[in-house]
Order: C-alpha cells, then structure tokens, then sequence
C-alpha cells in the first residue's frame, strides 16, 4: 500500500478502537500534533460512523488521563533518578506554580499546551496525592476533552483550530476571573475591617 494515498479514514478503519487510546499518546511520543486535533479527530470519525460516539469518548478519555497520569508519576517515581532534568528552569517554573497555586494550577494547565504534561509532572515531584490529581486535574480534563471531541463530532469539517483555542482559552479566562475577582473582593474586605 503507497502510504501517500492512506486517508485518515483508513488508518482509523486499521487500528479500530485501540487506535483512539494509541492516537492520545503521539504527542506525548514527540509527534508535533496537537492534542486538541487528536479529540476532535476522533469526535469527527466517531460521527462518520466508525465508532460508537460514547465508546469513542470513553477511549479518548482514557488516552488523555493516562498520559496525564504518566506524567504524574514520573514526577512522583522517577524524581530521584531523573533529577538533573527536574532541575531544569522550565520544569522548575512548572514546580513553583504547583507550589504557589497548587491546585488551581493543576486545573487550568488543561487549556494551555504544553502545561497539561508538565504540571501534572510537577504535582508528582510536589508530593501531591493521587486523589488531588483526581480532583484537579482529570475532571478539568473531562470536560476539556468533551468540549474537543463535541467540537470535532458537530463541526470539525468547518473550523479551524487556532480559532477554538483562542475561544477556550478566553472563556476559560472569563471562568477565572468570575472566580478570582469575587474572592479579591472578600479578601479585600476581610482586610479592611
């Protein structure tokens, strides 16, 4: 088979729904490709009718917090043997957030690339539990991944991505304020009497 004329839709068709978990993990692998296209892609077939719409999530899912959770325990395992790269400035920046911020942190590293496997690296050199990142990370995940999958199953031949990371990304910061703006209030209160 000439791999210059496989479409997407074969290479789907060939690895079934084992492909939908292995296709989370090619970002991870290096493969520059966003993780956002990998959910949406897999709502657009599971939409064509090659997967089940709720297995299809359910997978895709699956793909995205078992990386998250790789991640994890690398910080959480790993430290003590990788240390020369947990020292790196980068991952250093990503540890103080996690200290700084703590949870909040690990929720909104959802939306922004490349955080979303730091952090949760971070969070397992940090101490941080298993029922935190539960707790912070895989809901936000959920939702981040339904969002994506939604996207790709309704409208995934009509938009472009940039333009729905700048949409995430504005109404995640809108969420934040709402929720940051009121809490400097109170405390600005509690200050003054």
């Amino acid at each position: 088979m000439d791999l210059g004329s496989v479409s997407l839709t074969e290479v789907y068709e060939s690895f079934g729904y084992a492909g939908l978990l292995i296709y989370g993990w090619l970002g991870l692998l290096g493969l520059p490709l966003p993780n956002e296209m990998i959910v949406m892609t897999n709502g657009y077939m599971a939409e064509k009718g090659l997967f089940q719409p709720v297995l299809a999530f359910i997978l895709t899912y699956a793909s995205v917090i078992s990386v998250i959770y790789l991640s994890f325990l690398t910080g959480r395992i790993l430290s003590a043997f990788y240390s020369h790269i947990l020292e790196r400035r980068m991952f250093q920046k990503s540890r103080q957030r996690i200290e700084k911020h703590g949870a909040k942190a690990l929720s909104i590293s959802v939306i922004v690339p490349g955080l979303r496997l730091l952090l949760p690296c971070a969070a397992g050199f940090s101490g941080f539990s298993h029922k935190d990142l539960l707790k912070y990370s895989f809901i936000p995940n959920f939702i981040w991944a339904l969002v994506y999958f939604l996207l790709g199953y309704y409208f995934f031949s009509e938009i472009h991505i940039k333009s729905i990371q700048i949409g995430v990304i504005s109404i995640a910061a809108l969420l934040i304020l709402a929720m940051i703006i009121p809490k400097m209030s109170k405390d600005k209160k509690l200050q003054e009497n």
